[in-house]
């Protein structure tokens, strides 16, 4: 009896120890159904992450080939601007020379009017001296004649 008194709370102890191992098993089984769960979780968060950083890739490459092709067209358009801008100084150039060459021929012309306007004045000055002596002359001339005339006509008579 006492044998079977042993075995009895050897058995009893046996079983708590199996319920410990079970109620354990149980609650390791559960946190690992758990673990994969979360490990379920983040696979899909991974997944979407993995798909948004794909899609932020492609959106910043079309943003960067929208803005190369940007710049290349501002570049095209600045050298094109200036190559207008060459072109038209080159005609203002063209346009200006000739411009330049009237305007060197008037200052010459107009120096040489000056010269001859001086030149002229000059020659006024000489011919109002020759026509004051000229009219003396004439004036002394006259008073001659006068006088001879009177002095003529007072011997006639």
């Amino acid at each position: 009896l006492d044998n079977l008194l042993g075995f009895s709370v050897s058995f009893g102890k046996l079983q708590d120890v199996l319920k410990q191992l079970i109620g354990s098993v149980n609650e390791q089984e559960a946190a690992i159904q758990l673990l994969k769960e979360g490990q379920e979780r983040l696979a899909e968060q991974s997944a979407k992450q993995t798909a948004a950083v794909e899609r932020v890739k492609l959106e910043s490459c079309e943003s960067a080939a929208k803005v190369e092709e940007a710049v290349a067209k501002v570049m095209s358009a600045a050298a094109e601007q200036k190559a207008q801008a060459k072109v038209i100084d080159d005609l203002v150039e063209k346009r200006l020379q000739p411009l330049e060459a009237s305007s060197n021929l008037v200052d010459k012309r107009l120096v040489e009017l000056e010269a001859m306007s001086g030149a002229a004045g000059k020659s006024l000055a000489a011919l109002e001296a020759s026509v004051g002596e000229l009219g003396a002359r004439v004036a002394d001339a006259g008073a001659r004649a006068e006088a001879d005339r009177r002095g003529g006509q007072a011997r006639g008579a």
